[in-house]
């Protein structure tokens, strides 16, 4: 009985995949044999192994694929254990690449209100899960950490696990902001975008301004260590020209990895920053410098690219995607929401930026109105691979996701074909790189992989997983 599988053509071989993720490579005559009955026993029982072909109906291995179907497309009941709040939108910096629209310091009626906070609460008390993160973005919350404390004693009347992430730039860190770092479930995400010169260009126009950006960056490392700080690059036409400059920046400062991110589409900063309109290709020529100079780093330390190592654990160690780009359905508004400064509620950060930036209204209700189910079902019902024409052929398709609020940002539509797509071509470059290390059974590309499914600089010396 043959079960449905997925291939992909590489110069030399073939790479097959079942829908429960096994993979294997062969000759590029493969599929031939598959599909003419003629393979020999010991290809049968490779792909038995594989969850390609069964013995009939009551094959475990049939019975398996079922509940991995059944485990995907199962709509669990809404809990929100993932919550982005924007209870400002003032700002005390400029930053070149801002994705929303911030206002000045000093403006007034962009902030949340006593009415706002009653309103959460009635949200927390209908849609909060039990155990539940919070990041807070803005503008900028340092502005005001008051509200930091507001909102967590809300989610403590209806949740026992409660993480706090708060979005700052760190430009000045008051003492009533400072307190909060100190609690143990309270953690920092901040920009670095390299040395002091690269942060006056992007961030604070001002070369003192950056220098103190830094010292204040370095405090709070120094101060609550690396685990009470993460870094996030963004990373501009000028800073692809020196990957290795921006690396060994966050290399030096003693954080386990970047997250190589290029100017967000979806935001303003395509207004000032035109590379974030160019196609992939030019980002792939960065992205494989950077690539192998982690790979150097690697030689004497732990040093990942994030989003490359999720998809390592997605693909070799069956862990769920931290990332939407990885959710297939996305199932939008599930476990995950986002609010804005004025109520307004969407289902993701990155339709909040198209909704700001007028290109299409992704809102799918307020504090005040309640969700609009209606609109939720339909965002929903365009965000399933499984059933995309495109999607459902394609080997990577039980590792990978679909992206629609991407391209809705940049071509307005969600049916053109994924191959033309920005989402795709990454997703398809990131895949093809990792197998090809695979195939050509790198093994020092696959310690490293190994180092990262393990997240240890140690790990196990048993690369089997990675081999087929």
């Amino acid at each position: 009985m043959l079960l449905p599988f997925k291939f992909r053509h590489f110069e030399d071989r073939t790479l097959l995949t079942s829908e429960a993720g096994d993979f294997l490579f062969s000759d590029r005559a493969i599929v031939e044999r598959i599909l003419n009955g003629a393979l020999t026993t010991e290809e049968r029982s490779r792909l038995k192994q594989k969850r390609i072909i069964s013995e009939g109906d009551g094959d475990w291995r049939v019975k398996s694929l079922a509940v991995r179907a059944r485990q995907i497309t199962r709509f669990a009941p809404r809990k929100i254990n993932y919550l982005i709040l924007v209870p400002t939108l003032r700002c005390n910096l400029n930053c070149s690449y801002c994705q929303v629209s911030r206002v000045d310091e000093d403006a007034i009626g962009f902030d949340w209100t006593p009415d706002t906070l009653e309103k959460l609460d009635r949200f927390f008390a209908e849609h909060a899960a039990k155990k539940i993160k919070i990041e807070f973005q803005g503008g900028e919350i340092s502005l005001r950490p008051d509200l930091i404390r507001s909102v967590e004693k809300i989610a403590e009347r209806y949740s026992n696990s409660i993480e706090i992430v708060a979005c700052s730039n760190l430009f000045h860190i008051s003492k009533d902001f400072e307190d909060l770092f100190k609690k143990e479930n309270f953690f920092i995400s901040t920009s670095l975008d390299g040395n002091d010169a690269e942060m006056m260009r992007n961030r604070t126009h001002n070369l003192a301004a950056a220098k103190r950006n830094i010292k204040n960056i370095r405090h709070v490392l120094d101060t609550y260590g690396a685990e009470k700080i993460a870094f996030l690059p963004t990373i501009t036409e000028d800073q692809k020209k020196r990957p290795e400059e921006l690396i060994k920046t966050y290399f030096d400062i003693g954080t386990s990895g970047i997250f190589l991110r290029p100017v967000n589409f979806m935001g303003f900063a395509r207004k000032k920053h035109g590379e974030a309109k160019a196609g992939f290709h030019e980002w792939e020529q960065f992205y494989r410098r950077s690539l192998d100079y982690i790979y150097e780093l690697n030689q004497t330390g732990y040093f990942e690219e994030f989003y490359v190592a999720d998809l390592i654990r997605q693909v070799f160690g069956d862990e769920s995607s931290a990332l939407v780009d990885f959710r297939s359905p996305a199932w939008f508004l599930q476990n995950y929401a986002v609010i804005d400064f004025d109520g307004t509620i969407y289902p993701s950060d990155e339709a909040r930026m198209l909704t700001r930036t007028r290109t299409v209204d992704l809102s799918v209700g307020s504090l005040g109105s309640g969700l609009d189910e209606d609109k939720i079902a339909a965002l929903n019902s365009t965000a399933i691979h499984q059933i995309n024409s495109d999607c459902m052929h394609c080997a990577y398709q039980p590792y990978c996701g679909i992206d629609i609020i991407d391209d809705l940002s940049r071509y307005g539509r969600v049916d053109l074909r994924k191959s033309d797509t920005w989402f795709c071509n990454k997703q398809q470059f990131l895949f093809d790189w990792v197998f090809e290390k695979v195939k050509e059974k790198n093994t020092k590309w696959l310690y490293i992989f190994s180092k990262w499914l393990f997240r240890s600089n140690n790990p196990p010396d048993n690369l089997e997983v990675f081999l087929d």
